[in-house]
Parts: structure tokens; sequence; C-alpha cells
């Protein structure tokens, strides 16, 4: 095993860690953007999925897919595409279920 390798992995990780919110905001916002197909730039936390970014209840569904598949988790698509989450919001309930998930 290359050593160096391995250490540059584990400073990748703790790097990821420190940063981690700042992370997940990015790819949130990344993913966000591209579902909606507009610039990130046009993206900011106080923006409704539905009513500011043109969102429908699938494409929720469809966004929630793809953050689901980025950090491996489990979220409540029904209850989630009933509402017109802000942006932030999102995020909040992206990091929350991160936290839970590395919990246990």
């Amino acid at each position: 095993m290359n050593k160096n390798k391995f250490n540059t992995k584990n400073r990748l990780l703790i790097e990821f860690k420190k940063d981690s919110d700042e992370e997940i905001e990015r790819l949130c916002i990344e993913s966000i953007a591209e579902h909606a197909g507009i610039s990130i730039t046009n993206v900011t936390k106080e923006n409704k999925l539905k009513k500011d970014l043109g969102y429908d209840s699938l494409d929720i569904v469809e966004l929630i897919l793809d953050i689901e598949g980025i950090y491996d988790l489990q979220m409540n698509e029904k209850s989630l595409s009933t509402k017109d989450l802000t942006v932030s919001e999102l995020i909040e309930v992206v990091k929350e279920l991160i936290i839970k998930k590395e919990k246990y």
C-alpha cells in the first residue's frame, strides 16, 4: 500500500469534514440550479423551490432522489414534495440527515 496515497485520502476526508457545511450547501445549490435549468448565481437560500424557481412536485422528487444519491440518504420525498421549501430549508434537512447518519 502506498502510504502517501492513504495519507492524502485521510487529509481529504478531514478537509471535507471541516468544510462539510459549505460543501453540502454548494452541492445542494448546484443540484437545485441544474434541475431548474438556471445558473447557480440565480439561486439564493431564500428562494422557494416552487414559487421562485418553478419546481413542481415531480421536480422536487427528482431533486431529492439526486441529493439522496450524492449523500446516500433516505429522505421523505412525499412529505418534502408537498411543501414549498426554501433552498435554506432543504439544505438544513440534508444537513440534519447527514448528522443522524454519521451518528449510526
